[in-house]
């Protein structure tokens, strides 16, 4: 006979009422791992198209300025949470939570398999060639990824804290896994060969060996790995051992441990829960600054850079950068759970190393096709730490400064959202201009 299914609205039964406060509490790693695959769904899609665009730009019509593009489209995919938080605010009663994430989850299993059809379809748009499908299924996946910030994280939220912060280490295997994945499938430089015209003349032309695997076979993995993340979800809701830990979720619950566990588990300890001193209104201001200046760079101009800044140092550079970014963000994450800094000087400091990482990236990107140290040994080597230093600098920097508003009373994560998006979305539009708008940026001839 079928176990019953368990829904926010079922009572305990009296047996759970009389059960020992222990064995209620015994740690559920069927649960664990659902979390943690559901986790791996937030922006899983996202972080590996990116991983793809060594390749992309190589075909797409756009050439080296698809990711400028990308990264709009990204952009006005946050109307999704914006359109969400409206209806929570305004329509509260209509808006059932597990519905919208079942339908968020298997549109973007949808959109994942429409971009692994139609990537490399190309039609005219304003009178000229363009990426429409692929633009069309990021705009989605995007949405998907975007909204995922505001639908599961709540849901993760009625379980007790462990299976959140698993829902949260898969989270940062979202970007790792793809970057992982990528690796593997590798991509090689391009070699100049002879091509001869029709009229007799000869020219050199590149061509590039094959990776392992193709992109469509990267995006069939990555759809796999998002419905993977939705059976997840379905085992969060319909597995009775699992289900049920949503109702021992209190206000101030204790995090389960396996009977195995020694009592002084790092995970009994609330990352959260050290408060740092009330700063001033001018360092409150100057810190809001700070994070619309590196949520500017970080969310909007690197990436549409990446290629004109990686690009004239090899195939290889570029890919290595796109993939070892991602992982490094991923190892920033980590090293935040255990070390958070909340002095102010010291973020300081490291805000302005990693303003010294994003001049050198912006000023090799303007330099292109000739950078510095091209056509080095040392340059491929410096352009790559480069940048993965900075994407995993950035991203603590980001982390100590989310840590700084939540210890502040009133709305300081509400802000530090805020200016976020806001600075996200003006350096998407900035560079999206300069890129497509101007000649200050200019691709490498590979032969």
């Amino acid at each position: 006979m079928l176990a019953p299914v368990i829904s926010e609205d079922t009572p305990l039964l009296m047996d759970d009422l009389t059960t020992p406060i222990e064995h209620k509490h015994k740690r559920v790693y069927k649960a664990d791992i659902c979390a943690l695959f559901f986790g791996i769904g937030t922006w899983v899609l996202i972080n590996g198209m990116f991983t793809q665009l060594p390749l992309l730009v190589k075909t797409a019509p756009e050439g080296w300025s698809l990711p400028s593009y990308l990264v709009i489209l990204i952009q006005l995919a946050n109307i999704g949470p914006i359109a969400y938080s409206v209806l929570r605010i305004g329509f509260p009663q209509y808006l059932r939570e597990t519905c919208l994430i079942y339908a968020v989850m298997v549109l973007g299993c949808v959109s994942m398999l429409y971009m692994s059809i139609y990537y490399q379809e190309k039609s005219s748009l304003f009178s000229s060639p363009h990426s429409s499908h692929l633009f069309l299924a990021t705009f989605l996946i995007a949405l998907v990824c975007c909204t995922s910030s505001v639908l599961f994280t709540p849901f993760m939220g009625k379980f007790p804290e462990v299976y959140l912060i698993s829902y949260l280490l898969g989270e940062g295997l979202s970007g790792f896994l793809p970057s992982i994945i990528a690796l593997i499938q590798g991509i090689g430089s391009p070699t100049c060969v002879n091509q001869t015209l029709a009229n007799g003349s000869i020219i050199l032309v590149p061509q590039s060996t094959e990776p392992l695997f193709s992109t469509q076979i990267f995006f069939q993995i990555l759809l796999c790995l998002m419905f993977l993340s939705l059976l997840s979800f379905v085992g969060l809701n319909n597995i009775p051992s699992v289900a049920q830990l949503k109702f021992l979720r209190k206000k101030n619950d204790k995090i389960p441990v396996s009977p195995n566990s020694p009592e002084n588990n790092s995970l009994q300890t609330d990352f959260h829960s050290t408060p740092s001193d009330k700063i001033t209104p001018l360092r409150y201001a100057l810190l809001l600054l700070a994070q619309g200046l590196v949520a500017f760079f970080s969310h909007g101009v690197l990436p549409s850079l990446q290629s004109y800044s990686c690009l004239p140092y090899g195939s290889k550079a570029y890919h290595y950068t796109a993939n070892l970014t991602n992982m490094t963000t991923t190892l920033a994450c980590f090293l935040a759970y255990f070390s958070l800094v909340k002095r102010i000087r010291v973020i300081a400091i490291l805000t302005v190393i990693a303003g010294v990482m994003v001049t050198y990236s912006i000023v090799t990107a303007l330099q292109s096709p000739h950078p510095l140290l091209v056509g080095t040994v040392l340059g491929p080597v410096l352009i790559v730490a480069n940048w993965v230093l900075c994407a995993g600098l950035i991203s603590y920097i980001k982390l100590c400064l989310a840590a700084i508003f939540r210890a502040q009373e009133g709305k300081g994560l509400f802000w530090y959202g805020a200016v976020n998006q806001l600075g996200s979305a003006s350096g998407a539009l900035v560079i999206f201009l300069l890129v497509n708008s101007t000649t200050l940026f200019s691709s490498v001839k590979e032969c």
